[in-house]
């Protein structure tokens, strides 16, 4: 069974091909100027535990070998679609997808960032 929190749900009107699902799964939907972060985690068919290393990452952001974590938080110039490629000795690579949404700033926000070089 699953134990733990759900904070998004979709619906369909039809049923979902294999590789849809998995393309959902690995899929991270976060704005501007908010933390996104997971961890990589496999087993290879003896059931040892992967050790994984990234490549394509956004700038900002940063991948731990030792805890196998990805973490970052875009800014809010980083708006856009992002591929990162975690690969594994021996093991197809695995492609996630950060989907960083644009956050509309205030006018005397972004006029402060700009004033301060953060734009």
């Amino acid at each position: 069974g699953f134990l733990g929190l759900i904070d998004e749900v979709s619906t369909y009107s039809r049923a979902l091909a294999a590789e849809e699902i998995a393309s959902l799964v690995r899929t991270y939907d976060v704005k501007e100027n908010r933390e996104v972060d997971f961890t990589v985690a496999g087993v290879d068919e003896q059931g040892n535990p992967l050790t994984y290393s990234a490549s394509g990452l956004p700038a900002g952001s940063g991948f731990e070998t030792g805890t196998q974590k990805f973490f970052w938080k875009p800014w809010y110039n980083q708006a856009g679609r992002y591929n990162v490629i975690f690969n594994a000795d021996g093991q197809p690579a695995q492609d996630v997808t950060i989907s960083v949404e644009e956050v509309t700033l205030s006018d005397w926000y972004r006029q402060f960032l700009e004033a301060n070089g953060k734009l």
